[in-house]
């Protein structure tokens, strides 16, 4: 639990951010598994 309101909210916006760029197909090491792949099979079970 952070107690911090300011670091929590710098983390959700560094979260975001790396989150848009992993759905753009932003690969960030070669063994990096295929985000887009894994999101449409999450949407598909729900």
């Amino acid at each position: 639990m952070l107690t911090s309101e300011h670091t929590a909210k710098e983390i959700e916006q560094k979260a975001k951010k790396v989150m848009g760029m992993l759905k753009r197909g932003v690969k960030f090491m070669p063994t990096q598994p295929n985000v887009i792949a894994i999101l449409e099979k999450l949407k598909q079970s729900k």
